[in-house]
């Protein structure tokens, strides 16, 4: 059983996306440059995503045995990547490309919080 808890942790972690963008790796910033449009878009996938995710979370977690929760997992990557897709102006490549840029890059992170802000309602 603790291996299943383990397993439900690690897919909760994984769904909640924002631990994507929480750590920066320190060190050099890397040279990638995007655009200010492909950052909204990244934004507003991003956005979605973890709406997604709030909706995924109580299901994983209610998961009866590990393989139910790996199965949700992979509906769940698959719900995200058509999300991504829907998105005007970005791909799954460049979603990816722009996450692992801001995860050691702490310039381009500040400017895509700076991005999320802007999408929350006032």
């Amino acid at each position: 059983m603790t291996r299943f808890f383990t397993m439900s942790r690690q897919i909760a972690i994984a769904i909640a996306t924002t631990a994507l963008l929480a750590t920066a790796v320190p060190g050099a910033s890397q040279a990638a440059e995007f655009s200010d449009g492909q950052l909204k878009s990244f934004a507003m996938a991003w956005t979605n995503i973890n709406q997604l995710a709030e909706q995924w979370k109580p299901q994983v977690e209610a998961a009866e045995s590990e393989d139910q929760a790996a199965e949700m997992l992979k509906q769940f990557e698959v719900a995200a990547n058509q999300v991504i897709e829907q998105t005007d102006g970005i791909g799954t490549t460049d979603y990816q490309d722009i996450m692992k840029a801001a995860q050691s890059d702490p310039a381009l992170k500040e400017r895509i919080f700076a991005m999320l802000q802007d999408l929350q309602p006032n």
